[in-house]
């Protein structure tokens, strides 16, 4: 890896390309990126200079819906607007939108239908909608290619999940056996209940665990952390 790369906390899309083609042995494009990041495998971030402005809100989901989730957001009471500077998150699993935008960027686009307004993340976890300050609360901007960036954190996440140290791991493909499959299923089941997670509604708990990976600087969808949750019921 260039000694430059160790240094940056973030990149732009051309820049995590470039290093992801290094740190995997293999030619990856900046489209590739695009399409990791719509898909939720590649956490990305908007750089916003202070132009728009945000609240804290509490989202909730009250049911599911297909393959995404109805999601609706709350503005958190005594918590004033504030002008929005810095790198913030977009939580593509609670905004399908942001995937539906930035594949526009390689001429696709997909499903939008998100209900909530649009959510960004913070370096502290705390979720925040923009929203216009004078006139309508309809938030109608989308991130220029030029203010997406992929933060250090999670593209070494990812990296780690093909690496260790550098060097391929010879056993990732490998298909576990039944008694390690059972195993690891009734260790996830503890966990959710430790956690007061309910199994029998994968997709409610699916959502609260996607959020904790994707503050850990990592990124799984809920539709496979739901799925897995399923396997959890049957075992």
């Amino acid at each position: 890896m260039r000694k430059i790369y160790r240094l940056k906390s973030w990149y732009s899309l051309k820049e995590a390309a470039d290093r992801l083609t290094l740190t995997l042995e293999e030619p990856v494009s900046e489209e590739d990126v695009i399409q990791l990041v719509a898909e939720g495998h590649l956490g990305v971030s908007w750089m916003m200079d202070g132009s728009f402005f945000g609240r804290k809100v509490a989202v909730y989901c009250p049911f599911p819906r297909g393959a995404h989730l109805d999601v609706y957001s709350e503005p958190l009471p005594d918590e004033p607007g504030s002008s929005m500077a810095g790198g913030f998150d977009l939580p593509i699993d609670l905004c399908p939108s942001w995937a539906w935008w930035i594949l526009t960027f390689v001429g696709k686009g997909g499903e939008s239908g998100d209900l909530c307004g649009p959510l960004v993340r913070d370096e502290n976890g705390t979720l925040w909608e923009l929203y216009e300050p004078f006139g309508s609360d309809d938030f109608l901007h989308f991130p220029p290619k030029n203010s997406l960036v992929i933060r250090a954190i999670a593209l070494e996440a990812f990296e780690r999940s093909f690496c260790d140290d550098g060097v391929p791991d010879s056993d990732s493909d490998k298909p576990l056996s039944s008694r390690e499959k059972n195993t690891l299923l009734k260790i996830i089941n503890a966990l959710c209940t430790a956690n007061g997670l309910d199994t029998n509604a994968p997709y409610k708990a699916a959502e609260v665990i996607a959020n904790h990976i994707e503050q850990a600087g990592q990124s799984v969808s809920v539709e496979t952390i739901a799925s897995k949750l399923k396997e959890v019921q049957k075992s």
